[in-house]
């Protein structure tokens, strides 16, 4: 190998090594404690419609947090029989953090998957980027995908 390649390669694996750690430092940066990811599921549990009569829990697909607001996508399991099931019981969530309150965390926008045929992700979607912008949610609590129009 020559010199250039070796110094490319190099270059190159310092370049993957950095991104890597900077998404690692962001995922950490934008994750809530477990405290208030406990109170975060439990606002949500309490908003979105689900089978009552069954164990249920909430599978996180996505959660983060910063500057007092806080987004969720999760999927739904029941317990039946002794088994987590997943279930088409799809959420996602807009949060607000009032310290002064409880619980602690507020649910401000809500999408569930069996409510879509009234109000579709879409329209969830544009509400919050509309709220993204016009009550300045910080950046990286929205998802990236959230944000495309």
């Amino acid at each position: 190998m020559t010199r250039a390649r070796a110094a490319l390669v190099a270059v190159a694996l310092a370049a993957v090594t950095l991104a890597a750690a900077l998404a690692s430092a962001a995922r950490a940066e934008s994750s809530p404690p477990p405290a208030d990811r406990q109170a975060i599921l439990d606002a949500v549990r309490a908003r979105a419609p689900g089978e009552r009569a069954l164990p249920r829990r909430l599978r996180v697909r996505h959660l983060s947090a910063r500057g007092g607001w806080a987004y969720l996508r999760a999927g739904e399991q029941v317990r039946v029989q002794g088994e987590w099931q997943e279930t088409d019981g799809d959420v996602a969530a807009l949060l607000r953090r009032a310290p002064l309150e409880r619980p602690a965390w507020a649910v401000v926008e809500l999408w569930t998957l069996g409510d879509e045929h009234r109000r579709p992700f879409a329209a969830f979607a544009r509400r919050v980027r509309a709220r993204e912008r016009s009550e300045s949610i910080p950046a990286g609590v929205l998802p990236a995908d959230l944000l495309a129009p």
